[in-house]
């Protein structure tokens, strides 16, 4: 069942929008306003990501389970398993910039590390 395979392929990568969300909320608490609309924007983008993973992993998994004996359907299954692990790390560096500016108090570099996080989610889908 895709449903339950689903969880055990993207924990990783789940784990780390979790935690730009949190990171992001931590910063409009802290910057307030002048950062209010990035937070909610990347929050839209973190959204959208976490979707769209899903939906190529369970995809991926019927596609497995259903040919699960052909080599090129193994092989498109494992490169799609690196690319979200890859994406996870990518993401959590994202986190630990966007943590780094929050806790030095630069609302500027704050607000920057927001807007690079939205870029990256719009210019980088998952593929």
């Amino acid at each position: 069942n895709p449903d339950r395979a689903y969880p055990t392929y993207a924990k990783t990568h789940k784990a780390s929008i979790e935690a730009v969300k949190e990171t992001a909320d931590g910063a409009r608490r802290r910057f307030g306003a002048g950062i209010e609309s990035a937070v909610v924007k990347l929050r839209q983008e973190l959204d959208q990501e976490g979707s769209q993973v899903q939906e190529i992993l369970k995809t991926a998994v019927i596609g497995l389970q259903t040919t699960p004996c052909d080599l090129e359907t193994r092989r498109e299954f494992a490169r799609l398993i690196a690319n979200v692990n890859d994406r996870g790390a990518q993401i959590a560096e994202l986190n630990r910039n966007l943590r780094r500016a929050i806790a030095a108090g630069d609302s500027s570099a704050a607000k920057d590390g927001v807007r690079t996080a939205q870029m990256f989610f719009c210019s980088m889908p998952l593929r």
